[in-house]
């Protein structure tokens, strides 16, 4: 059990407790990564689950042994939790201290890796003061052997346990603060009267130093808004800067492909640029610039290189850079900032630089290996049979790899020619198979990092950069804003792919800001849109590409263009809509559009002076929410303003009943409105049967469907949290009653929403395992209640069904009329 925080947890880390359960094939690991003091971060937790269950799966471990707590409430809970488990796992680089107090006072023996750094030596530091420094491990394979020999030693393990009371049982000193105090005030007392020799740590060539600068880089990345982490690369840079200006020209090629140059390299590509220089650094940095200028003066190699630590990719260039810089230096200043054609000053302009090919490949083969097609079909079959196999998804995600690799080496020429052969027709086949909907391995996000910035920065093997994107893209979720750019032979199947419907939740899956660093915004005129009817598809569609588009890179000014006439034309139409017809068309199509615009984010893109206009006029209509068209008004004002400067006062009772939640959510940071009570409480029954009559009586209530959807996934949560001999009692009471009459009211009937069709894929893939599993039964239960009964029938359900379920199960799914 580990409850490492979950920025803790890197991909080196997760690695390495798959291999210990590859190693431990009766072990399970338990992690509970969202501790109560470290905020809430539900946006977070499937991802992470995610990744986790990926590092398993490439080391041939089943994803099933791996239990993710989401946040307990407290810290005896936490406790309580630990004392189920036989070995805390810390976590390393960066070690545990508060959150490794909790095993501490249970008694768990812990699994501590020691680094070099303060941040790596915490929970080794503890527990050498209680006298076990043998849980300590000093490299990868000592903490995999260590954690081995404590779960295959239950006597030495139960030793450490007895030894581990004992020590904390005594109040060791890290707990003891009235001696910590006294300790730490003789030692500034030393430290002011005396001074302090200079410790070789912080010499920018020290490996203490390098490291610091690497871990706070890395730390820079998982959060750039942690300020003391900014405030401790800055000294570092400058250090680091004031040092490189130290060394003789010619000893910087040697420098730079040592040690001290991976530091440099992790500043350079940590943006730690684009942070606000102070006044000091500004002069630095202006001091830096005259120095380096023109590359003629001695050092000045030296002064533009630490400039370069100074300056955002859109603040320096450096004119004819390939023949002027030298060749270990250009690949890295090419990365960080040639990534955008720029233009030369000088009145004959130079000869453009040949770009890269986009994943670094050289020579392409004669052709696209057939081998390589036939398997991918092969695959490709297997996995329309079985999508939760996971065997065959691997297969298929090294194979689509492979394809997204061999794409981006070839010539669009003989692309083009075999698109009309064997490979359009396989390409075609992955494009529509549904595979996009798998989670991303981290190789698979690097490529589509690369992927996306060659179409952004409109590489000359941008359509090759492209057909690779469209293998990671769920249908739907995808729209180019210049289709143009795409041949004729391939735009048809982006269109019949991605521009076809709106999806069934109406939300549009947005790409983290990590995933795809945004590129520099530059200055693009205004397009008109087509003249499509706001109600029609066709808008729709553009509403959502446009929408994901800005997800994706929220500077494109194209895109921003695009997203202010969309938003304008969209709020002209809902002013002209009945007021009293609102609700009902809130469920509809155009109802999740608005949704879609409302939480995309875009009201805190600046106002031009005509949309503030337009948005007083809004506000005014809307003031009171008395005048005809007044709610019209206010939910048009609430797409233009901000999410801390719109609050309507009362809104509990003065907001309809539909539109509360999400004004709750974007508005004030509320989670959006679930049902008052939950199961097993018996007002959870009457509740549901209120909300069935209610939509019995109006088929149209939105608000009692949305309810009673909450009410469903809930229901479907409790089954699933409770243990097998639980089941049966619990059946037997109030809530069989409620899952009898929501599996009866028609809900099973409608398509699921996005949160309902990811658990529906869970409990099909656990189901699909057979119905001998520890929680098999728990799913089936949840199934039940969102399956069509087409879509959930057994073979020999009394051999695999207990006699208290069969009869309802029989009723539901098997009987017709």
């Amino acid at each position: 059990m580990s409850g490492a925080n979950f920025r803790k947890i890197n991909p080196e880390l997760r690695d390495t407790w798959a291999k210990l359960l590859a190693r431990l094939p009766n072990s399970i690991l338990v992690l509970y990564p969202f501790g109560p003091n470290w905020g809430r971060h539900p946006q977070l937790e499937t991802p992470f689950f995610q990744q986790m269950q990926q590092a398993l799966q490439r080391h041939n471990v089943d994803p099933q042994r791996l239990l993710l707590i989401k946040t307990l409430p407290n810290r005896a809970d936490v406790r309580l939790a630990l004392q189920q488990a036989d070995i805390y796992l810390d976590s390393f680089p960066y070690s545990g201290a508060a959150s490794v107090l909790d095993p501490l006072r249970v008694g768990l023996p812990i699994v501590a890796r020691e680094g070099s750094e303060l941040r790596f030596r915490q929970s080794a530091a503890l527990l050498r003061e209680l006298g076990l420094p043998d849980l300590i491990a000093q490299s990868d394979d000592h903490y995999l052997d260590l954690a081995v020999q404590l779960a295959q030693n239950p006597q030495w393990r139960q030793a450490k346990q007895q030894q581990l009371q004992t020590a904390m049982a005594q109040t060791p000193p890290f707990l003891d603060s009235r001696a910590f105090s006294q300790k730490i005030g003789q030692l500034l007392q030393d430290l002011v009267q005396g001074d302090r020799p200079p410790s070789n740590d912080d010499h920018p060539s020290s490996q203490a130093f390098i490291n610091r600068t690497i871990g706070c880089c890395n730390i820079y990345y998982i959060d750039p808004t942690e300020q003391p982490i900014i405030e401790e690369l800055r000294q570092l840079r400058r250090q680091l800067v004031d040092h490189w200006l130290s060394l003789p020209s010619d000893q910087l090629p040697l420098a730079y492909n040592s040690e001290i140059g991976k530091a440099f390299k992790a500043i350079l590509k940590s943006n730690l640029q684009r942070e606000p220089l102070t006044p000091e650094e500004q002069q630095y940095r202006q001091q830096l610039t005259e120095q380096g200028a023109g590359l003629k003066q001695p050092q000045a190699l030296n002064a533009l290189m630490g400039a370069m630590l100074y300056y955002p990719a859109d603040e320096m260039k450096v004119r004819d850079a390939q023949t002027r810089l030298p060749d270990w230096l250009y690949p890295d200043y090419a990365a960080v900032f040639e990534t955008e054609p720029t233009s030369d000053p000088d009145p004959i302009p130079a000869p453009p630089t040949p770009q890269p090919p986009i994943m670094g490949t050289t020579a392409p083969p004669e052709s696209i290996s057939s081998a390589l097609l036939q398997n991918l079909q092969e695959v490709l079959n297997q996995y329309q049979a079985d999508p939760s196999n996971p065997d065959i998804i691997l297969k298929l995600r090294n194979l689509r790899h492979q394809l997204i690799l061999t794409l981006a080496s070839q010539p669009l020429e003989r692309i083009a020619v075999e698109y009309q052969g064997e490979l359009g027709r396989v390409y075609k086949q992955l494009l529509r198979s549904g595979f996009q909907k798998q989670p991303l391995a981290d190789i698979e996000v690097q490529t589509r990092d690369k992927l996306s910035e060659a179409w952004k920065n409109r590489h000359h093997q941008e359509v090759n950069a492209m057909m690779g994107l469209f293998l990671y893209f769920p249908p739907g979720t995808m729209k180019i804003q210049d289709p143009s750019r795409l041949p004729d032979w391939l735009y048809g199947d982006y269109q019949a792919v991605f521009e076809a419907a709106l999806p069934a939740d109406g939300v549009p899956k947005p790409v983290s800001s990590e995933q795809f660093p945004p590129p520099q915004a530059t200055a693009t005129p205004t397009v008109p849109l087509p003249d499509y009817p706001v109600a029609s598809a066709n808008f729709l569609n553009r509403l959502l590409g446009t929408v994901n588009l800005y997800q994706i890179d929220p500077n494109d000014a194209t895109v921003i263009s695009e997203l202010q006439q969309i938003r304008r034309q969209f709020v002209d139409h809902w002013l002209t809509l009945p007021q009293g017809e609102l609700e009902r068309i809130y469920y509809e199509d155009l109802g999740r559009g608005y949704r879609i615009l409302l939480t995309s984010g875009f009201q805190k893109q600046s106002l031009t002076p005509e949309e503030q206009a337009y948005r007083q006029e809004l506000t005014q209509k809307g003031a009171g929410l008395t005048e005809p068209q007044s709610l019209n008004a206010l939910m048009g004002a609430m797409l233009y303003y901000p999410t801390d400067q719109l609050r309507v006062q009362d809104a509990a009772t003065r907001l309809p009943a539909w539109l509360l939640p999400d004004y709750e959510a974007v508005f004030e940071g509320k989670v959006q409105q679930q049902p008052s009570v939950q199961p097993p409480s018996p007002e959870f029954g009457q509740q549901v049967a209120t909300l069935i009559e209610r939509l019995q009586a109006n088929p149209q209530d939105g608000a009692a469907l949305l309810l009673l959807r909450q009410a469903r996934q809930q229901l479907c949560q409790y089954w699933l949290s409770l243990p097998a001999e639980q089941l049966s009692a619990a059946y037997a009471g109030p809530m069989g009653d409620v899952q009898r009459r929501l599996m009866t009211c028609g809900l099973r009937g409608l398509a699921r929403t996005a949160a309902e069709q990811s658990l529906f894929e869970q409990l099909r893939g656990e189901l699909s395992q057979g119905m001998n599993r520890p929680k098999s039964l728990q799913c089936f239960l949840a199934a039940m209640l969102l399956c069509p009964s087409d879509q959930l029938r057994l073979s020999s359900a009394h051999g695999l069904l207990p006699s208290w379920l069969i009869g309802d199960y029989e009723r539901v799914f098997l009987v017709k009329g």
